[in-house]
């Protein structure tokens, strides 16, 4: 069962790609070349440039957020006319938001294995990784992947119902992403050395968790802020009661589709 849904969800988001690039001569290639050019950017800057290893986590950092900022940009308008195809069934209405989510982190789990070679080329003399720990760290962060696309479909379903009943809603989304992609420890160091900034941000910002993991995998004995974590589970559980739980979410889409 599980298998069969995966297949759906895989296929739906490559009939997905070949709609959108289908006029384009290079075809899905674009979908990668953003993603791979910020990569390369940020391992020149922060490595050559500015010296020390933060550009592999930087990189990683900015690949992670780019589907996370992508997802739920996008996710605001989800809830479209066309979705009454898809109304007849079980199970079509988290299929068709699952492969959404897919589509948007593909790039991510193409692109993750060149970041794992750009580490051990340009940034081994700061970390001395082993291959074998290399390897451990690439694991980790597709589980932290898969987690944090899991994390996004919970979000992105009542994000793309409310925003087809409050249309300004669309805009304040895209606004809130940005202001949390700069309050995440990407580009800067995640302890500022302040305690009350410190747990401010970690508390105001559903993603610093995700970055906060990240850092944890890369860096050895990294002092993981456990309160990142209550404003997520706090998320998840307001998502899970008022949309999820006996699919109240499929109700909600069908009712926001006759607004």
């Amino acid at each position: 069962m599980l298998l069969n849904k995966l297949k759906a969800i895989s296929l739906l988001a490559n009939l997905e790609y070949r709609a959108v690039h289908r006029k384009k001569f290079f075809g899905i290639f674009w979908k990668f070349l953003n993603p791979l050019i910020f990569i390369l950017i940020y391992t020149f800057v922060f490595s050559s440039l500015a010296g020390g290893s933060r550009g592999f986590i930087i990189s990683t950092g900015i690949l992670i957020i780019s589907g996370i900022s992508t997802t739920l940009n996008s996710s605001t308008k989800w809830v479209q006319e066309k979705l009454l195809n898809f109304k007849t069934g079980t199970d079509t209405f988290s299929l068709y938001f699952a492969s959404k989510v897919y589509f948007n982190f593909l790039p991510i789990f193409y692109l993750l294995p060149v970041l794992i070679i750009i580490q051990r080329l340009v940034f081994n003399n700061d970390f001395k990784f082993t291959i074998q720990e290399s390897t451990v760290i690439f694991f980790q962060t597709y589980l932290l992947i898969c987690g944090t696309m899991l994390y996004c479909y919970l979000i992105s379903i009542p994000s793309a119902i409310i925003c087809k009943k409050f249309t300004d809603l669309e805009d304040l989304i895209s606004h809130l992403v940005r202001i949390f992609t700069y309050l995440s420890p990407i580009l800067w160091i995640a302890k500022t050395g302040n305690f009350l900034i410190d747990t401010i941000v970690q508390l105001i910002n559903p993603f610093y968790f995700i970055f906060e993991t990240l850092n944890f995998i890369i860096y050895r004995q990294y002092d993981f802020a456990i309160v990142s974590m209550i404003t997520p589970i706090l998320i998840c559980f307001y998502c899970l009661l008022f949309y999820f739980k006996d699919k109240k979410y499929e109700k909600a889409i069908l009712e926001s589709l006759y607004l």
